[in-house]
């Protein structure tokens, strides 16, 4: 590997050889293999090959003929949400009672089920997870949950924007995340509401971004669906037991752009799932706000080589962001302060913390190489 010497068309424009360039990420992320296996053996229903864990291609919105023209709302994310009502939590799961992850405890059957408020840093896997939840590993929410819980690690052990411990969460706390980049996590909004009960004492309120929720919104304009949840402020909502803490959970579509923008109320955190940073243009204007804010924001990716590389190559997004704040300077477009602000943020943002995410989804992904990969597989800090 270290001897390559083929030439493609980067190293001819640019005198970069892309191999060599990646090489030592790609070396280390297919030493992943056997911990990704151990995370997919938790669970006795995967199997390697094929079987229950393997998502079916039609569940991710491609399984069509070629040549078939799909409707508008076939391939619209958040579908639930055009509707006036939705289906109740057990209802939407359509599993049997046991292998739910409750939200309502006033059932009789439900007594055997209650968590407790647990101590800092308790659930940090499937195997404490599911303990909390008293739930037995035959149960296949983790194919859902993934997207939930990796909202929480990324909140509490890799931006560290959450204490959960007693002593943190005696007095009632505010907590505002910006979900960037939102597609397929719209169809389970309602599964978010786990975090009241992760987070005790805490009105969380959660904001869902993105072209997915843009276009949503828009076709919940039509009169054809006056009335239905798209339409309203808060799409979503739930309130946990006082016994388990009494956090609210608040979820809201913002559909008026495809980026958030600095004149609305600054988040705590910012996240985005399976982002591909360097896959998209629009990543690096949501860096240059969010790092220009102080904002916190985590990010999960399939490969840990992708990861990597954006820890030692963000500080490019970095200087160009400073670049821009000290053009707009000298060309009379900001004020001093606002400048000098900006570009102290941005000196202490440092893309940092790439690894593994223990809660990553089950099953395996096609891989065109020999890198480990997994849906929420790995997490970084990026700024």
């Amino acid at each position: 590997m270290d001897d390559w010497k083929g030439v493609g068309l980067r190293e001819r424009v640019v005198g970069e050889n892309p191999h060599k360039r990646t090489c030592k990420w790609y070396k280390i992320s297919m030493k992943q293999w056997p911990d990704i296996t151990a995370i997919q053996k938790l669970f006795p229903c995967e199997a390697p090959e094929s079987g229950y864990w393997r998502e079916p291609i039609s569940d991710t919105g491609s399984g069509h003929d070629k040549g078939t023209k799909l409707s508008e709302l076939y391939l619209c994310h958040g579908l639930m949400f055009l509707q006036a009502v939705l289906p109740s939590h057990i209802e939407s799961w359509r599993l049997p009672v046991a292998q739910i992850p409750r939200l309502s405890f006033n059932e009789p059957d439900s007594k055997f089920q209650i968590p407790v408020i647990h101590d800092n840093n308790f659930v940090q896997d499937w195997p404490t997870w599911y303990e909390w939840r008293k739930l037995e590993r035959e149960s296949p929410v983790a194919l859902r949950m993934d997207m939930v819980l990796t909202v929480y690690h990324l909140l509490t052990k890799v931006l560290g924007v959450v204490d959960t411990s007693q002593s943190a969460t005696k007095s009632r706390r505010k907590l505002t995340i910006h979900y960037a980049g939102a597609e397929k996590e719209l169809n389970v909004i309602p599964l978010f509401s786990e975090l009241a009960l992760l987070i005790p004492n805490t009105d969380i309120v959660m904001v869902f971004f993105g072209q997915a929720c843009k276009k949503l919104c828009e076709i919940a304009k039509t009169e054809k669906y006056e009335g239905c949840l798209a339409r309203k402020e808060i799409v979503y909502h739930y309130t946990a037991p006082v016994y388990l803490g009494g956090s609210t959970f608040q979820a809201k579509l913002f559909g008026s752009e495809d980026l958030y923008s600095p004149e609305h109320a600054k988040p705590d955190a910012l996240i985005s799932e399976n982002a591909g940073l360097f896959a998209y243009t629009t990543w690096q204007i949501a860096y240059s706000l969010a790092a220009k804010d102080g904002i916190p924001w985590g990010i999960t990716e399939y490969m840990m080589n992708e990861v990597l590389e954006y820890e030692e190559h963000m500080v490019q997004w970095r200087d160009l962001a400073i670049y821009s704040s000290q053009y707009c300077l000298q060309h009379g477009l900001a004020s001093q302060e606002k400048t000098q602000a900006f570009i102290t943020n941005l000196s202490r943002a440092q893309a940092r913390g790439a690894a593994m995410n223990p809660i990553m989804r089950p099953g395996l992904l096609a891989t065109t190489s020999d890198a480990a990969k997994a849906d929420n597989g790995f997490v970084l800090r990026v700024c």
